[in-house]
């Protein structure tokens, strides 16, 4: 198996302060386009797709295949659903998400000063109010949580080149390949992957020349068209 050091590498709690906001998945995305080989064009060229995630998954890897073909028959392309039909290209999809980093520590909550009012009855028979000051403090607030590191990886290579452990051994015949990653607190992989893919697929055929950001909402249109793209048939030849 190939790669699964770049996609398992471990992040920092330094992290923490890009996390998404709630209902979004923020992506860092990095593409690179080959000067030397050309790229598919839509129309003419046949791709094969195949997935894997560790541990392996084969269901789920299925899914996710469904999905990547659907952005490429969304995008014009004809899809060999299998090795026989000798596809022109073939895109491998690695994906996983590491074990988590746990963070612990403390945050510092400031409570201000203010004036507490009170009101009480005195033995000659007034009611008085007496205004008293609280001085400000600082407390301690203790915090804990785990966050993981979902990536998604895809290469797109010339020719047939059926299995994981071929790829190593093809590196002059990649086309182009897209990195993507995303941190949370949330390691449903099922519920991230549609957003990597999207994200991924913004720069399709193209070299993104540095790391991008993109924020992909979990109803975005786009991603809940890939939810049931494993459902479909549509398309398929």
């Amino acid at each position: 198996m190939i790669r699964w050091k770049l996609l398992m590498a471990v992040p920092g709690c330094a992290l923490l302060v890009g996390l998404s906001a709630c209902g979004r998945v923020d992506v860092r995305v990095n593409t690179f386009l080959s000067s030397r080989l050309a790229f598919p064009e839509p129309g003419a060229a046949t791709i094969h797709v195949f997935a894997e995630t560790h541990p392996r998954n084969e269901l789920f890897e299925s899914e996710v295949v469904a999905e990547i073909e659907r952005l490429l028959r969304d995008r014009g392309y004809a899809i060999a659903t299998d090795r026989e039909h000798r596809p022109d290209y073939v895109i491998a999809c690695l994906f996983g998400t590491d074990g988590g980093v746990t963070c612990t520590g403390t945050n510092a909550v400031h409570e201000p000063s203010y004036f507490s009012t009170t009101r009480y009855y005195t033995s000659c028979g007034d009611w008085v109010t007496a205004r008293t000051y609280v001085p400000g403090r600082t407390r301690y607030v203790p915090y804990n949580y785990t966050v993981f590191d979902r990536r998604l990886a895809l290469y797109l290579y010339k020719g047939e080149v059926p299995t994981t452990t071929q790829l190593a051994d093809a590196p002059s015949l990649l086309v182009w390949q897209a990195t993507t990653e995303s941190s949370g607190r949330s390691p449903d992989l099922r519920r991230v992957v549609p957003c990597l893919l999207v994200a991924a697929f913004e720069y399709w055929g193209e070299d993104s020349g540095l790391e991008r950001r993109e924020g992909i909402k979990h109803n975005d249109k786009r991603v809940t068209r890939l939810h049931s793209a494993d459902e479909s048939e549509e398309g398929r030849p």
